[in-house]
């Protein structure tokens, strides 16, 4: 009788495995991605800003598409205003010399230089 029971709860283990895999399987062909398809990026030398998809985003700065020229790092909305993440303050401050509109301390994005 103990056999029969600890096969029983085997079973019903290999069972909840099963759906759980299945249920991830469905899940992640679907599609569903908890970020956005794409990512929020600002010209420090003009100050323009760009939507890049994120299978194209491969190292920051990215190359600007008007210009030619990696000036590009990504951006973010807080209150009303746009932020440089402090992850990529160094690519800020290696693009110093033609920096124009992230200021290099708090990271906002300035609309004007």
């Amino acid at each position: 009788m103990a056999v029969r029971l600890a096969e029983r709860k085997k079973e019903i283990a290999v069972g909840v495995v099963v759906v759980l895999a299945l249920v991830f399987l469905v899940y992640r062909l679907r599609g569903n991605s908890p970020l956005p398809s794409s990512a929020n990026f600002v010209c420090v030398a003009t100050g323009k800003m760009f939507s890049i998809d994120r299978d194209d985003i491969r190292q920051v700065p990215l190359t600007n598409p008007d210009s030619g020229e990696r000036t590009l790092v990504p951006c973010y909305e807080r209150d009303g205003k746009l932020y440089v993440r402090s992850h990529y303050r160094g690519a800020v401050q290696r693009l110093s010399d033609v920096n124009q509109y992230v200021d290099p301390e708090s990271l906002e994005v300035r609309t004007s230089p």
